[in-house]
């Protein structure tokens, strides 16, 4: 089973900000949603082994709730502030992105006894994302580990619904709750 691949993230993230190409905080925000997608492609849950089905509107949506974390930080008036307006955006902003969101599984076969079953599987619990900086930040050089760390604590706390059918037929779906994605 795959992983969602935090350490490339990382790496690509900390490249990016040195690298300063970045023309505005839509740029880095297109990069971190970028990245962090890449990353999560991997992501299966522990059970029947799903991945998230990519959703352009929600990538949109996580876009700019990070460009306007970003925005709201350069116009606090401290440091503090700036700290705690980013937090709170990418933190709402990743909830918001797995509320709802769609898996499909990838199984090669269901498990003895069941078949696959439609409609899609769901998160029914988008989880906690707990970003922080670390407190004498003062540039956004800790960024890339701060981020890595909350978004794999976050996609622990995830949790769903996989709907399988019981054999023999007819067919009976059964919903099988599952919780945390690595």
């Amino acid at each position: 089973m795959m992983a969602a691949n935090w350490t490339v993230f990382e790496q690509k993230l900390t490249t990016y900000l040195s690298l300063n190409i970045s023309q505005s905080t839509r740029d880095t925000a297109e990069k971190i949603v970028q990245l962090y997608e890449e990353a999560i492609v991997g992501a299966k849950d522990l059970i029947a082994h799903q991945s998230l089905v990519l959703n352009q509107a929600k990538t949109t949506i996580l876009i700019n709730s990070i460009e306007a974390g970003f925005n709201s930080a350069s116009m606090s008036p401290t440091a503090a502030g700036a700290k705690l307006a980013l937090e709170n955006a990418i933190n709402s902003s990743i909830v918001i992105y797995w509320t709802g969101a769609l898996l499909t599984t990838l199984y090669n076969g269901s498990p003895p006894g069941f078949i696959s079953f439609t409609p899609p599987n769901v998160i029914t619990v988008p989880g906690v994302c707990t970003f922080v900086l670390p407190p004498q930040s003062n540039n956004y050089s800790s960024l890339p580990a701060a981020l890595s760390l909350a978004f794999r604590s976050h996609l622990l706390t995830l949790n769903g619904l996989i709907t399988l059918a019981v054999l023999p037929t007819p067919a009976t779906p059964v919903p099988l709750p599952w919780v945390g994605m690595i």
